[in-house]
């Protein structure tokens, strides 16, 4: 009887000095590998940094980061050692959903506001490779954010008339 105590005794300081073992190397391999951040924003014009000095139409750009722009501010303040900038003004949740969902081709408006991303008269073309960009780095993030919304809740020309007849502060005599 006393052997058998001795046996499991024995057992399980066993097992104990085995996990023991295997937390420590974990715990070693965790020190060593730390995990690099990779930080995408989506959205519109504010995720793009419209009206700050260094902004440029995508189209003209590419997909690049605004200096002073939220999402740019954001990667530099984690230091984000990958930031993807995919915002670009005009944007809805319509073309967003073009780039996230296969299949889907948005609404009337889609391929109007798409001239923001990509030349509209080549986008059979250029919308696969810029889906592929988004959702590529979109599978390596850890971090995103998105910003999108605003155009879906007022267009263009509505925004326009409340400038020019806003009753608030006085009809705008500008051009809009």
């Amino acid at each position: 009887m006393r052997n058998w105590k001795k046996v499991v005794a024995l057992m399980l300081a066993l097992v104990l000095m085995v996990s023991l073992a295997a937390m420590s190397a974990m715990a070693e391999d965790t020190k060593t590998t730390e995990k690099k951040l990779v930080y995408t924003c989506l959205g519109d014009s504010i995720a793009a940094g419209y009206s700050l000095p260094t902004y440029v139409t995508r189209i003209d750009s590419g997909l690049v980061p605004v200096e002073g722009s939220y999402g740019k501010i954001v990667a530099d303040t984690l230091k984000a050692d990958v930031y993807h900038a995919y915002g670009t003004s005009g944007v809805r949740t319509q073309e967003m959903l073009m780039f996230l969902k296969d299949g889907y081709y948005g609404d009337a408006v889609t391929n109007y506001n798409m001239h923001y991303w990509v030349h509209t008269d080549n986008i059979d073309k250029e919308l696969p490779v810029l889906q592929k960009q988004i959702r590529d780095g979109l599978a390596e993030s850890n971090l995103i954010t998105m910003g999108v919304g605003i155009n879906d809740l007022c267009p263009a020309d509505y925004l326009a008339y409340m400038l020019k007849y806003d009753t608030m502060h006085g009809q705008f005599e500008g051009t809009i």
